[in-house]
């Protein structure tokens, strides 16, 4: 073999041993090296000459411009701004197809095809501010459903606002809430539709107490919130929801919850 060949491959051998970062095959490079030179068959300059080669041949091996677009990748990553970084999308979409029994004589079964599509986006802004919009299937009389169902001989399906709100938390026990939101609300479906967000604005507040104490450790929480319903221009007062709510979240055990609140009587929706 060629003295350069034998050169190349004694050297790889040495820098293989040496990148396992052991001491002991490091001194089994050297004592190789000094080996080979003390027989004859290399000298240091070969070593030294062997050695630019390779690096040089390691060069060559990465493409032209990758250090240049690896250093803008890098710059404008740290020059996107955070809530951008912080911006998550959520979507999905639903078909079904349903019948309702109408029981009865002359009673007619109601066959239909329905569609569902939502997407929207939230970002954190900051550690205090978040937002969020969505849009959504649904008609405008509707606010209890984001089904759609396909009829009108094709025609186009709207799309609408199902929320777009702005959350403010300057502590840990307090929220702020402006915008079309879900539910700030301790509630089960049969006061509340899960598909049903409030207009207006919310404040929410919590504290823990009996935390680390014999008595089961309890969370504290007060909601309330003004929600126009109906601004009329025709010099009637305008509507307006106004709603009220305290309650409590007591934990038994190390998985269970005992949750409950009570509100004022003012309550316009029924679930549907």
């Amino acid at each position: 073999m060629h003295k350069k060949g034998i050169l190349i491959i004694i050297l790889f051998l040495s820098l293989f041993l040496a990148s396992s970062q052991n001491t002991f095959a490091d001194q089994q490079a050297e004592i190789i090296l000094k080996a080979l030179i003390n027989k004859g068959i290399i000298t240091q300059s070969d070593i030294d000459s062997a050695a630019q080669e390779v690096k040089t041949d390691k060069k060559a091996e990465v493409p032209e411009g990758v250090e240049e677009r690896v250093t803008a990748l890098e710059k404008n990553a740290k020059d996107t701004p955070k809530w951008v970084k912080n911006t998550e999308f959520s979507g999905d979409l639903r078909l079904r197809y349903e019948m309702i029994e109408k029981p009865g004589p002359g009673g007619e079964n109601d066959n239909r095809t329905r569609v569902r599509f939502r997407y929207g986006a939230k970002t954190k802004v900051n550690d205090q501010l978040k937002i969020g919009f969505g849009l959504a299937t649904g008609s405008s009389d509707a606010p209890t459903s984001t089904n759609q169902t396909l009829e009108q001989e094709f025609q186009s399906k709207a799309i609408w606002l199902n929320y777009a709100y702005a959350q403010y938390e300057p502590t840990k026990w307090l929220t702020f809430l402006g915008g079309k939101f879900e539910s700030p609300f301790f509630h089960t479906d049969m006061l509340w539709d899960s598909d049903i967000r409030f207009d207006g604005f919310a404040v929410k507040s919590k504290k823990t107490v009996f935390k680390g104490t014999k008595l089961p450790e309890t969370e504290l929480f007060l909601v309330s919130g003004y929600f126009p319903l109906d601004n009329n221009t025709a010099g009637a007062s305008d509507l307006a929801l106004s709603v009220f709510q305290f309650g409590e979240e007591m934990k038994i055990g190390e998985t269970a919850k005992l949750k409950s609140g009570f509100s004022n009587p003012t309550w316009p929706f029924a679930s549907t």
